[in-house]
């Protein structure tokens, strides 16, 4: 009987532990002919079972179910997903690019999926542009977190890549920031915004889909500043966390910061580096 106590008390104290910051890595995964989901779960495997895992370019369910299956490894947590729809890719030499959301489902509650398609579109002189369904939607979770009751979201992006998408970016920022403004509970932003940021001269950004961003939410700048995306051409923060509402930040990484980190890249690792963010609830 005592044992049975101690044990119930072990498992309480667990989940209050786990429950009381919130850990949200966004992750790309980088789904391409020379990358393995094997390599990438290893990687998942070292992130010390995150709340929310916000992937990007994932293939397909299989290999998510890997990445879950990696990032609840060792622990009695219970870790589910969720997944767009739209990523599936109609040329047979390419991978398909779903969004995925991985959440801790023993102190998450998973309340609503949105996938905001209005954001499938390029400019144009109407106020939602022009459709085009090339472009990804952005995969939004709300979460209640059940020891504090507060409700939130966390929306995983994968803007319009490269120099010639800022237009489109900027156009879809613009529709991020009316859907979010017209939410009432915290929104948690993430993912691969394609928006490059120099790691050593960050100010006076000229972005115009992260200025459009930073008039309603606020950008987590990482304590230690480098590049995200695995390409000795590129110094490039390409991965970002921004965040409207009233959660208190405690820290926002870059993790593997080590230059051997890319290396992995060689050998079937991802060509991104994760990007960390904890958040705390008042109980």
């Amino acid at each position: 009987m005592k044992f049975l106590n101690a044990l119930i008390l072990l498992l309480l104290v667990s989940v209050t532990a786990a429950g009381s910051n919130l850990n949200v890595v966004t992750f790309n995964v980088d789904s391409s002919a020379n990358t393995y989901p094997h390599r990438v779960g290893e990687i998942i495997q070292q992130l010390q079972r995150p709340e929310i895992l916000a992937l990007q370019e994932v293939d397909n369910e299989k290999d998510l179910a890997w990445y879950t299956a990696s990032a609840s490894l060792g622990s009695s947590y219970r870790y589910r997903y969720v997944m767009s729809r739209a990523g599936r890719k109609s040329e047979p030499d390419r991978l398909n690019d779903h969004l995925a959301i991985v959440y801790n489902d023993t102190v998450l509650r998973l309340l609503e999926t949105i996938e905001l398609e209005t954001v499938r579109s390029r400019p144009d002189t109407s106020s939602f542009g022009v459709p085009d369904t090339r472009i990804m939607p952005v995969l939004f979770a709300r979460f209640q977190h059940k020891i504090s009751k507060q409700e939130f979201y966390v929306g995983n992006v994968d803007l319009k890549c490269c120099s010639s998408g800022e237009a489109i970016r900027a156009h879809q920022a613009r529709l991020l920031v009316e859907w979010i403004s017209r939410t009432n509970v915290p929104v948690i932003l993430t993912g691969n915004f394609s928006i490059v940021l120099d790691p050593e001269y960050l100010t006076n950004i000229t972005s115009t889909a992260f200025n459009r961003l930073t008039r309603t939410l606020k950008w987590l700048k990482p304590a230690n500043p480098v590049k995200t995306l695995c390409d000795p051409h590129y110094d490039s923060m390409t991965d970002h966390f921004f965040l409207k509402g009233g959660l208190t930040v405690s820290d926002v990484s870059v993790l593997f910061e080590e230059d051997d980190y890319c290396q992995q890249n060689r050998i079937g690792g991802p060509g991104y580096r994760p990007v960390s963010a904890v958040f705390q609830f008042s109980r």
